[in-house]
């Protein structure tokens, strides 16, 4: 047996009283949504930092070798889980280079360690430099109650 058209035009039948409130409800809800987005991004200050170089990747891991040391204030440090880490107690700028599964903040007169966390002093300024030496990386600074999360892409800081 054959299927056969319908002997009506159905898709011209008008919406009944249901189907229009719950479209109506659907088309706000998404306007409701899309202006809730472009809100949060021109009043909710929710915008990642806009500053960035490329900067090519042995040349960052070289940079950010040569500014990590002890005499610009960064040092060696362990986490309360034992963890190695990096601890800074100034205000200032600290590299931290990611590459094939991990974290590292390179250095020379670092040596020992591959810490992939650092230990930051509240109240106090920090400028993180973030990159990639091979693929894209994810990067998230965790805080009491807000979290920050980044992609960090290779050849730029």
């Amino acid at each position: 047996m054959a299927i056969t058209p319908p002997k009506q035009n159905w898709w011209r039948k008008p919406l009944g009283k249901d189907e229009r409130i719950w479209t109506i409800l659907m088309a706000l809800m998404i306007i409701m949504m899309a202006g809730m987005t472009v809100g949060w991004v021109i009043l909710g200050d929710q915008n990642p930092p806009e500053q960035f170089e490329k900067v090519p990747a042995d040349e960052f891991y070289a940079m950010a070798a040569s500014k990590n040391v002890a005499a610009n204030g960064v040092y060696p440090d362990t986490l309360s889980n034992g963890n190695p880490a990096l601890s800074r107690n100034t205000s200032g700028d600290i590299y931290l280079v990611a590459q094939q599964f991990v974290w590292v903040a390179p250095s020379d007169e670092i040596t020992g360690t591959q810490p992939n966390s650092i230990k930051l002093k509240v109240g106090l300024l920090y400028r993180i430099h973030a990159g990639s030496v091979d693929v894209l990386h994810g990067f998230q600074v965790i805080g009491d109650g807000w979290i920050i999360s980044l992609q960090v892409v290779p050849g730029y800081d």
